[in-house]
């Protein structure tokens, strides 16, 4: 550690030494301002040097100046028409979630989930009676029966009992098991 420390201290005192020797000559390092010539106008020829032939100042020398300058067009004159909408897709917010291609076709809307639960089933002659609870009412079915004015027994073929949902006209199966 006192190894460390003599090096950190020797680096300190080298710093010093050399911010207070380079602080007497510090003057002669600060880089004065010069006055630019402005270039000569395009018609005028170039001396031999190269250089601008020295000038008198005063009014002379603005007007050479003011020649040089470009003035500062409209953006109108530039642009046929701003547009304010064309700009405005470069700063709005992005989202980077993966867009979503929409079927031309629109989709039907789907029947709910059968409401009804099957409790058992029974053959009678040759057709099969099936017994189903809605919400908290027991009901006997057959094919061609109509339930609660929304669903009609088309078939009831063990495994399943077919219905169609008649407000859509969709076809939905219950398993009897």
């Amino acid at each position: 550690m006192i190894p460390r420390r003599a090096w950190i201290y020797a680096c300190a005192v080298v710093a010093l030494t050399v911010a207070v020797l380079t602080q007497s000559g510090a003057d002669s390092l600060i880089v004065q301002p010069v006055a630019r010539n402005p270039r000569p106008p395009s018609g005028a020829a170039a001396t031999s040097t190269g250089s601008a032939p020295p000038r008198s100042g005063g009014q002379a020398g603005t007007a050479e100046v003011a020649e040089q300058l470009l003035a500062l067009l409209p953006r109108e004159k530039f642009v046929d028409r701003l547009d304010e909408r064309a700009f405005a897709p470069m700063f709005s917010a992005r989202s980077w979630a993966p867009v979503q291609v929409m079927d031309s076709k629109p989709t039907k809307p789907a029947p709910p989930p059968l409401p009804f639960t099957y409790v058992g089933k029974q053959r009678v002659g040759d057709a099969w009676q099936v017994f189903i609870a809605d919400k908290e009412e027991l009901r006997i079915v057959k094919v061609a029966d109509v339930i609660a004015q929304q669903y009609k027994v088309l078939a009831i073929n063990p495994p399943t009992m077919t219905l169609d949902y008649l407000p859509l006209h969709e076809v939905q199966q219950l398993r009897l098991e």
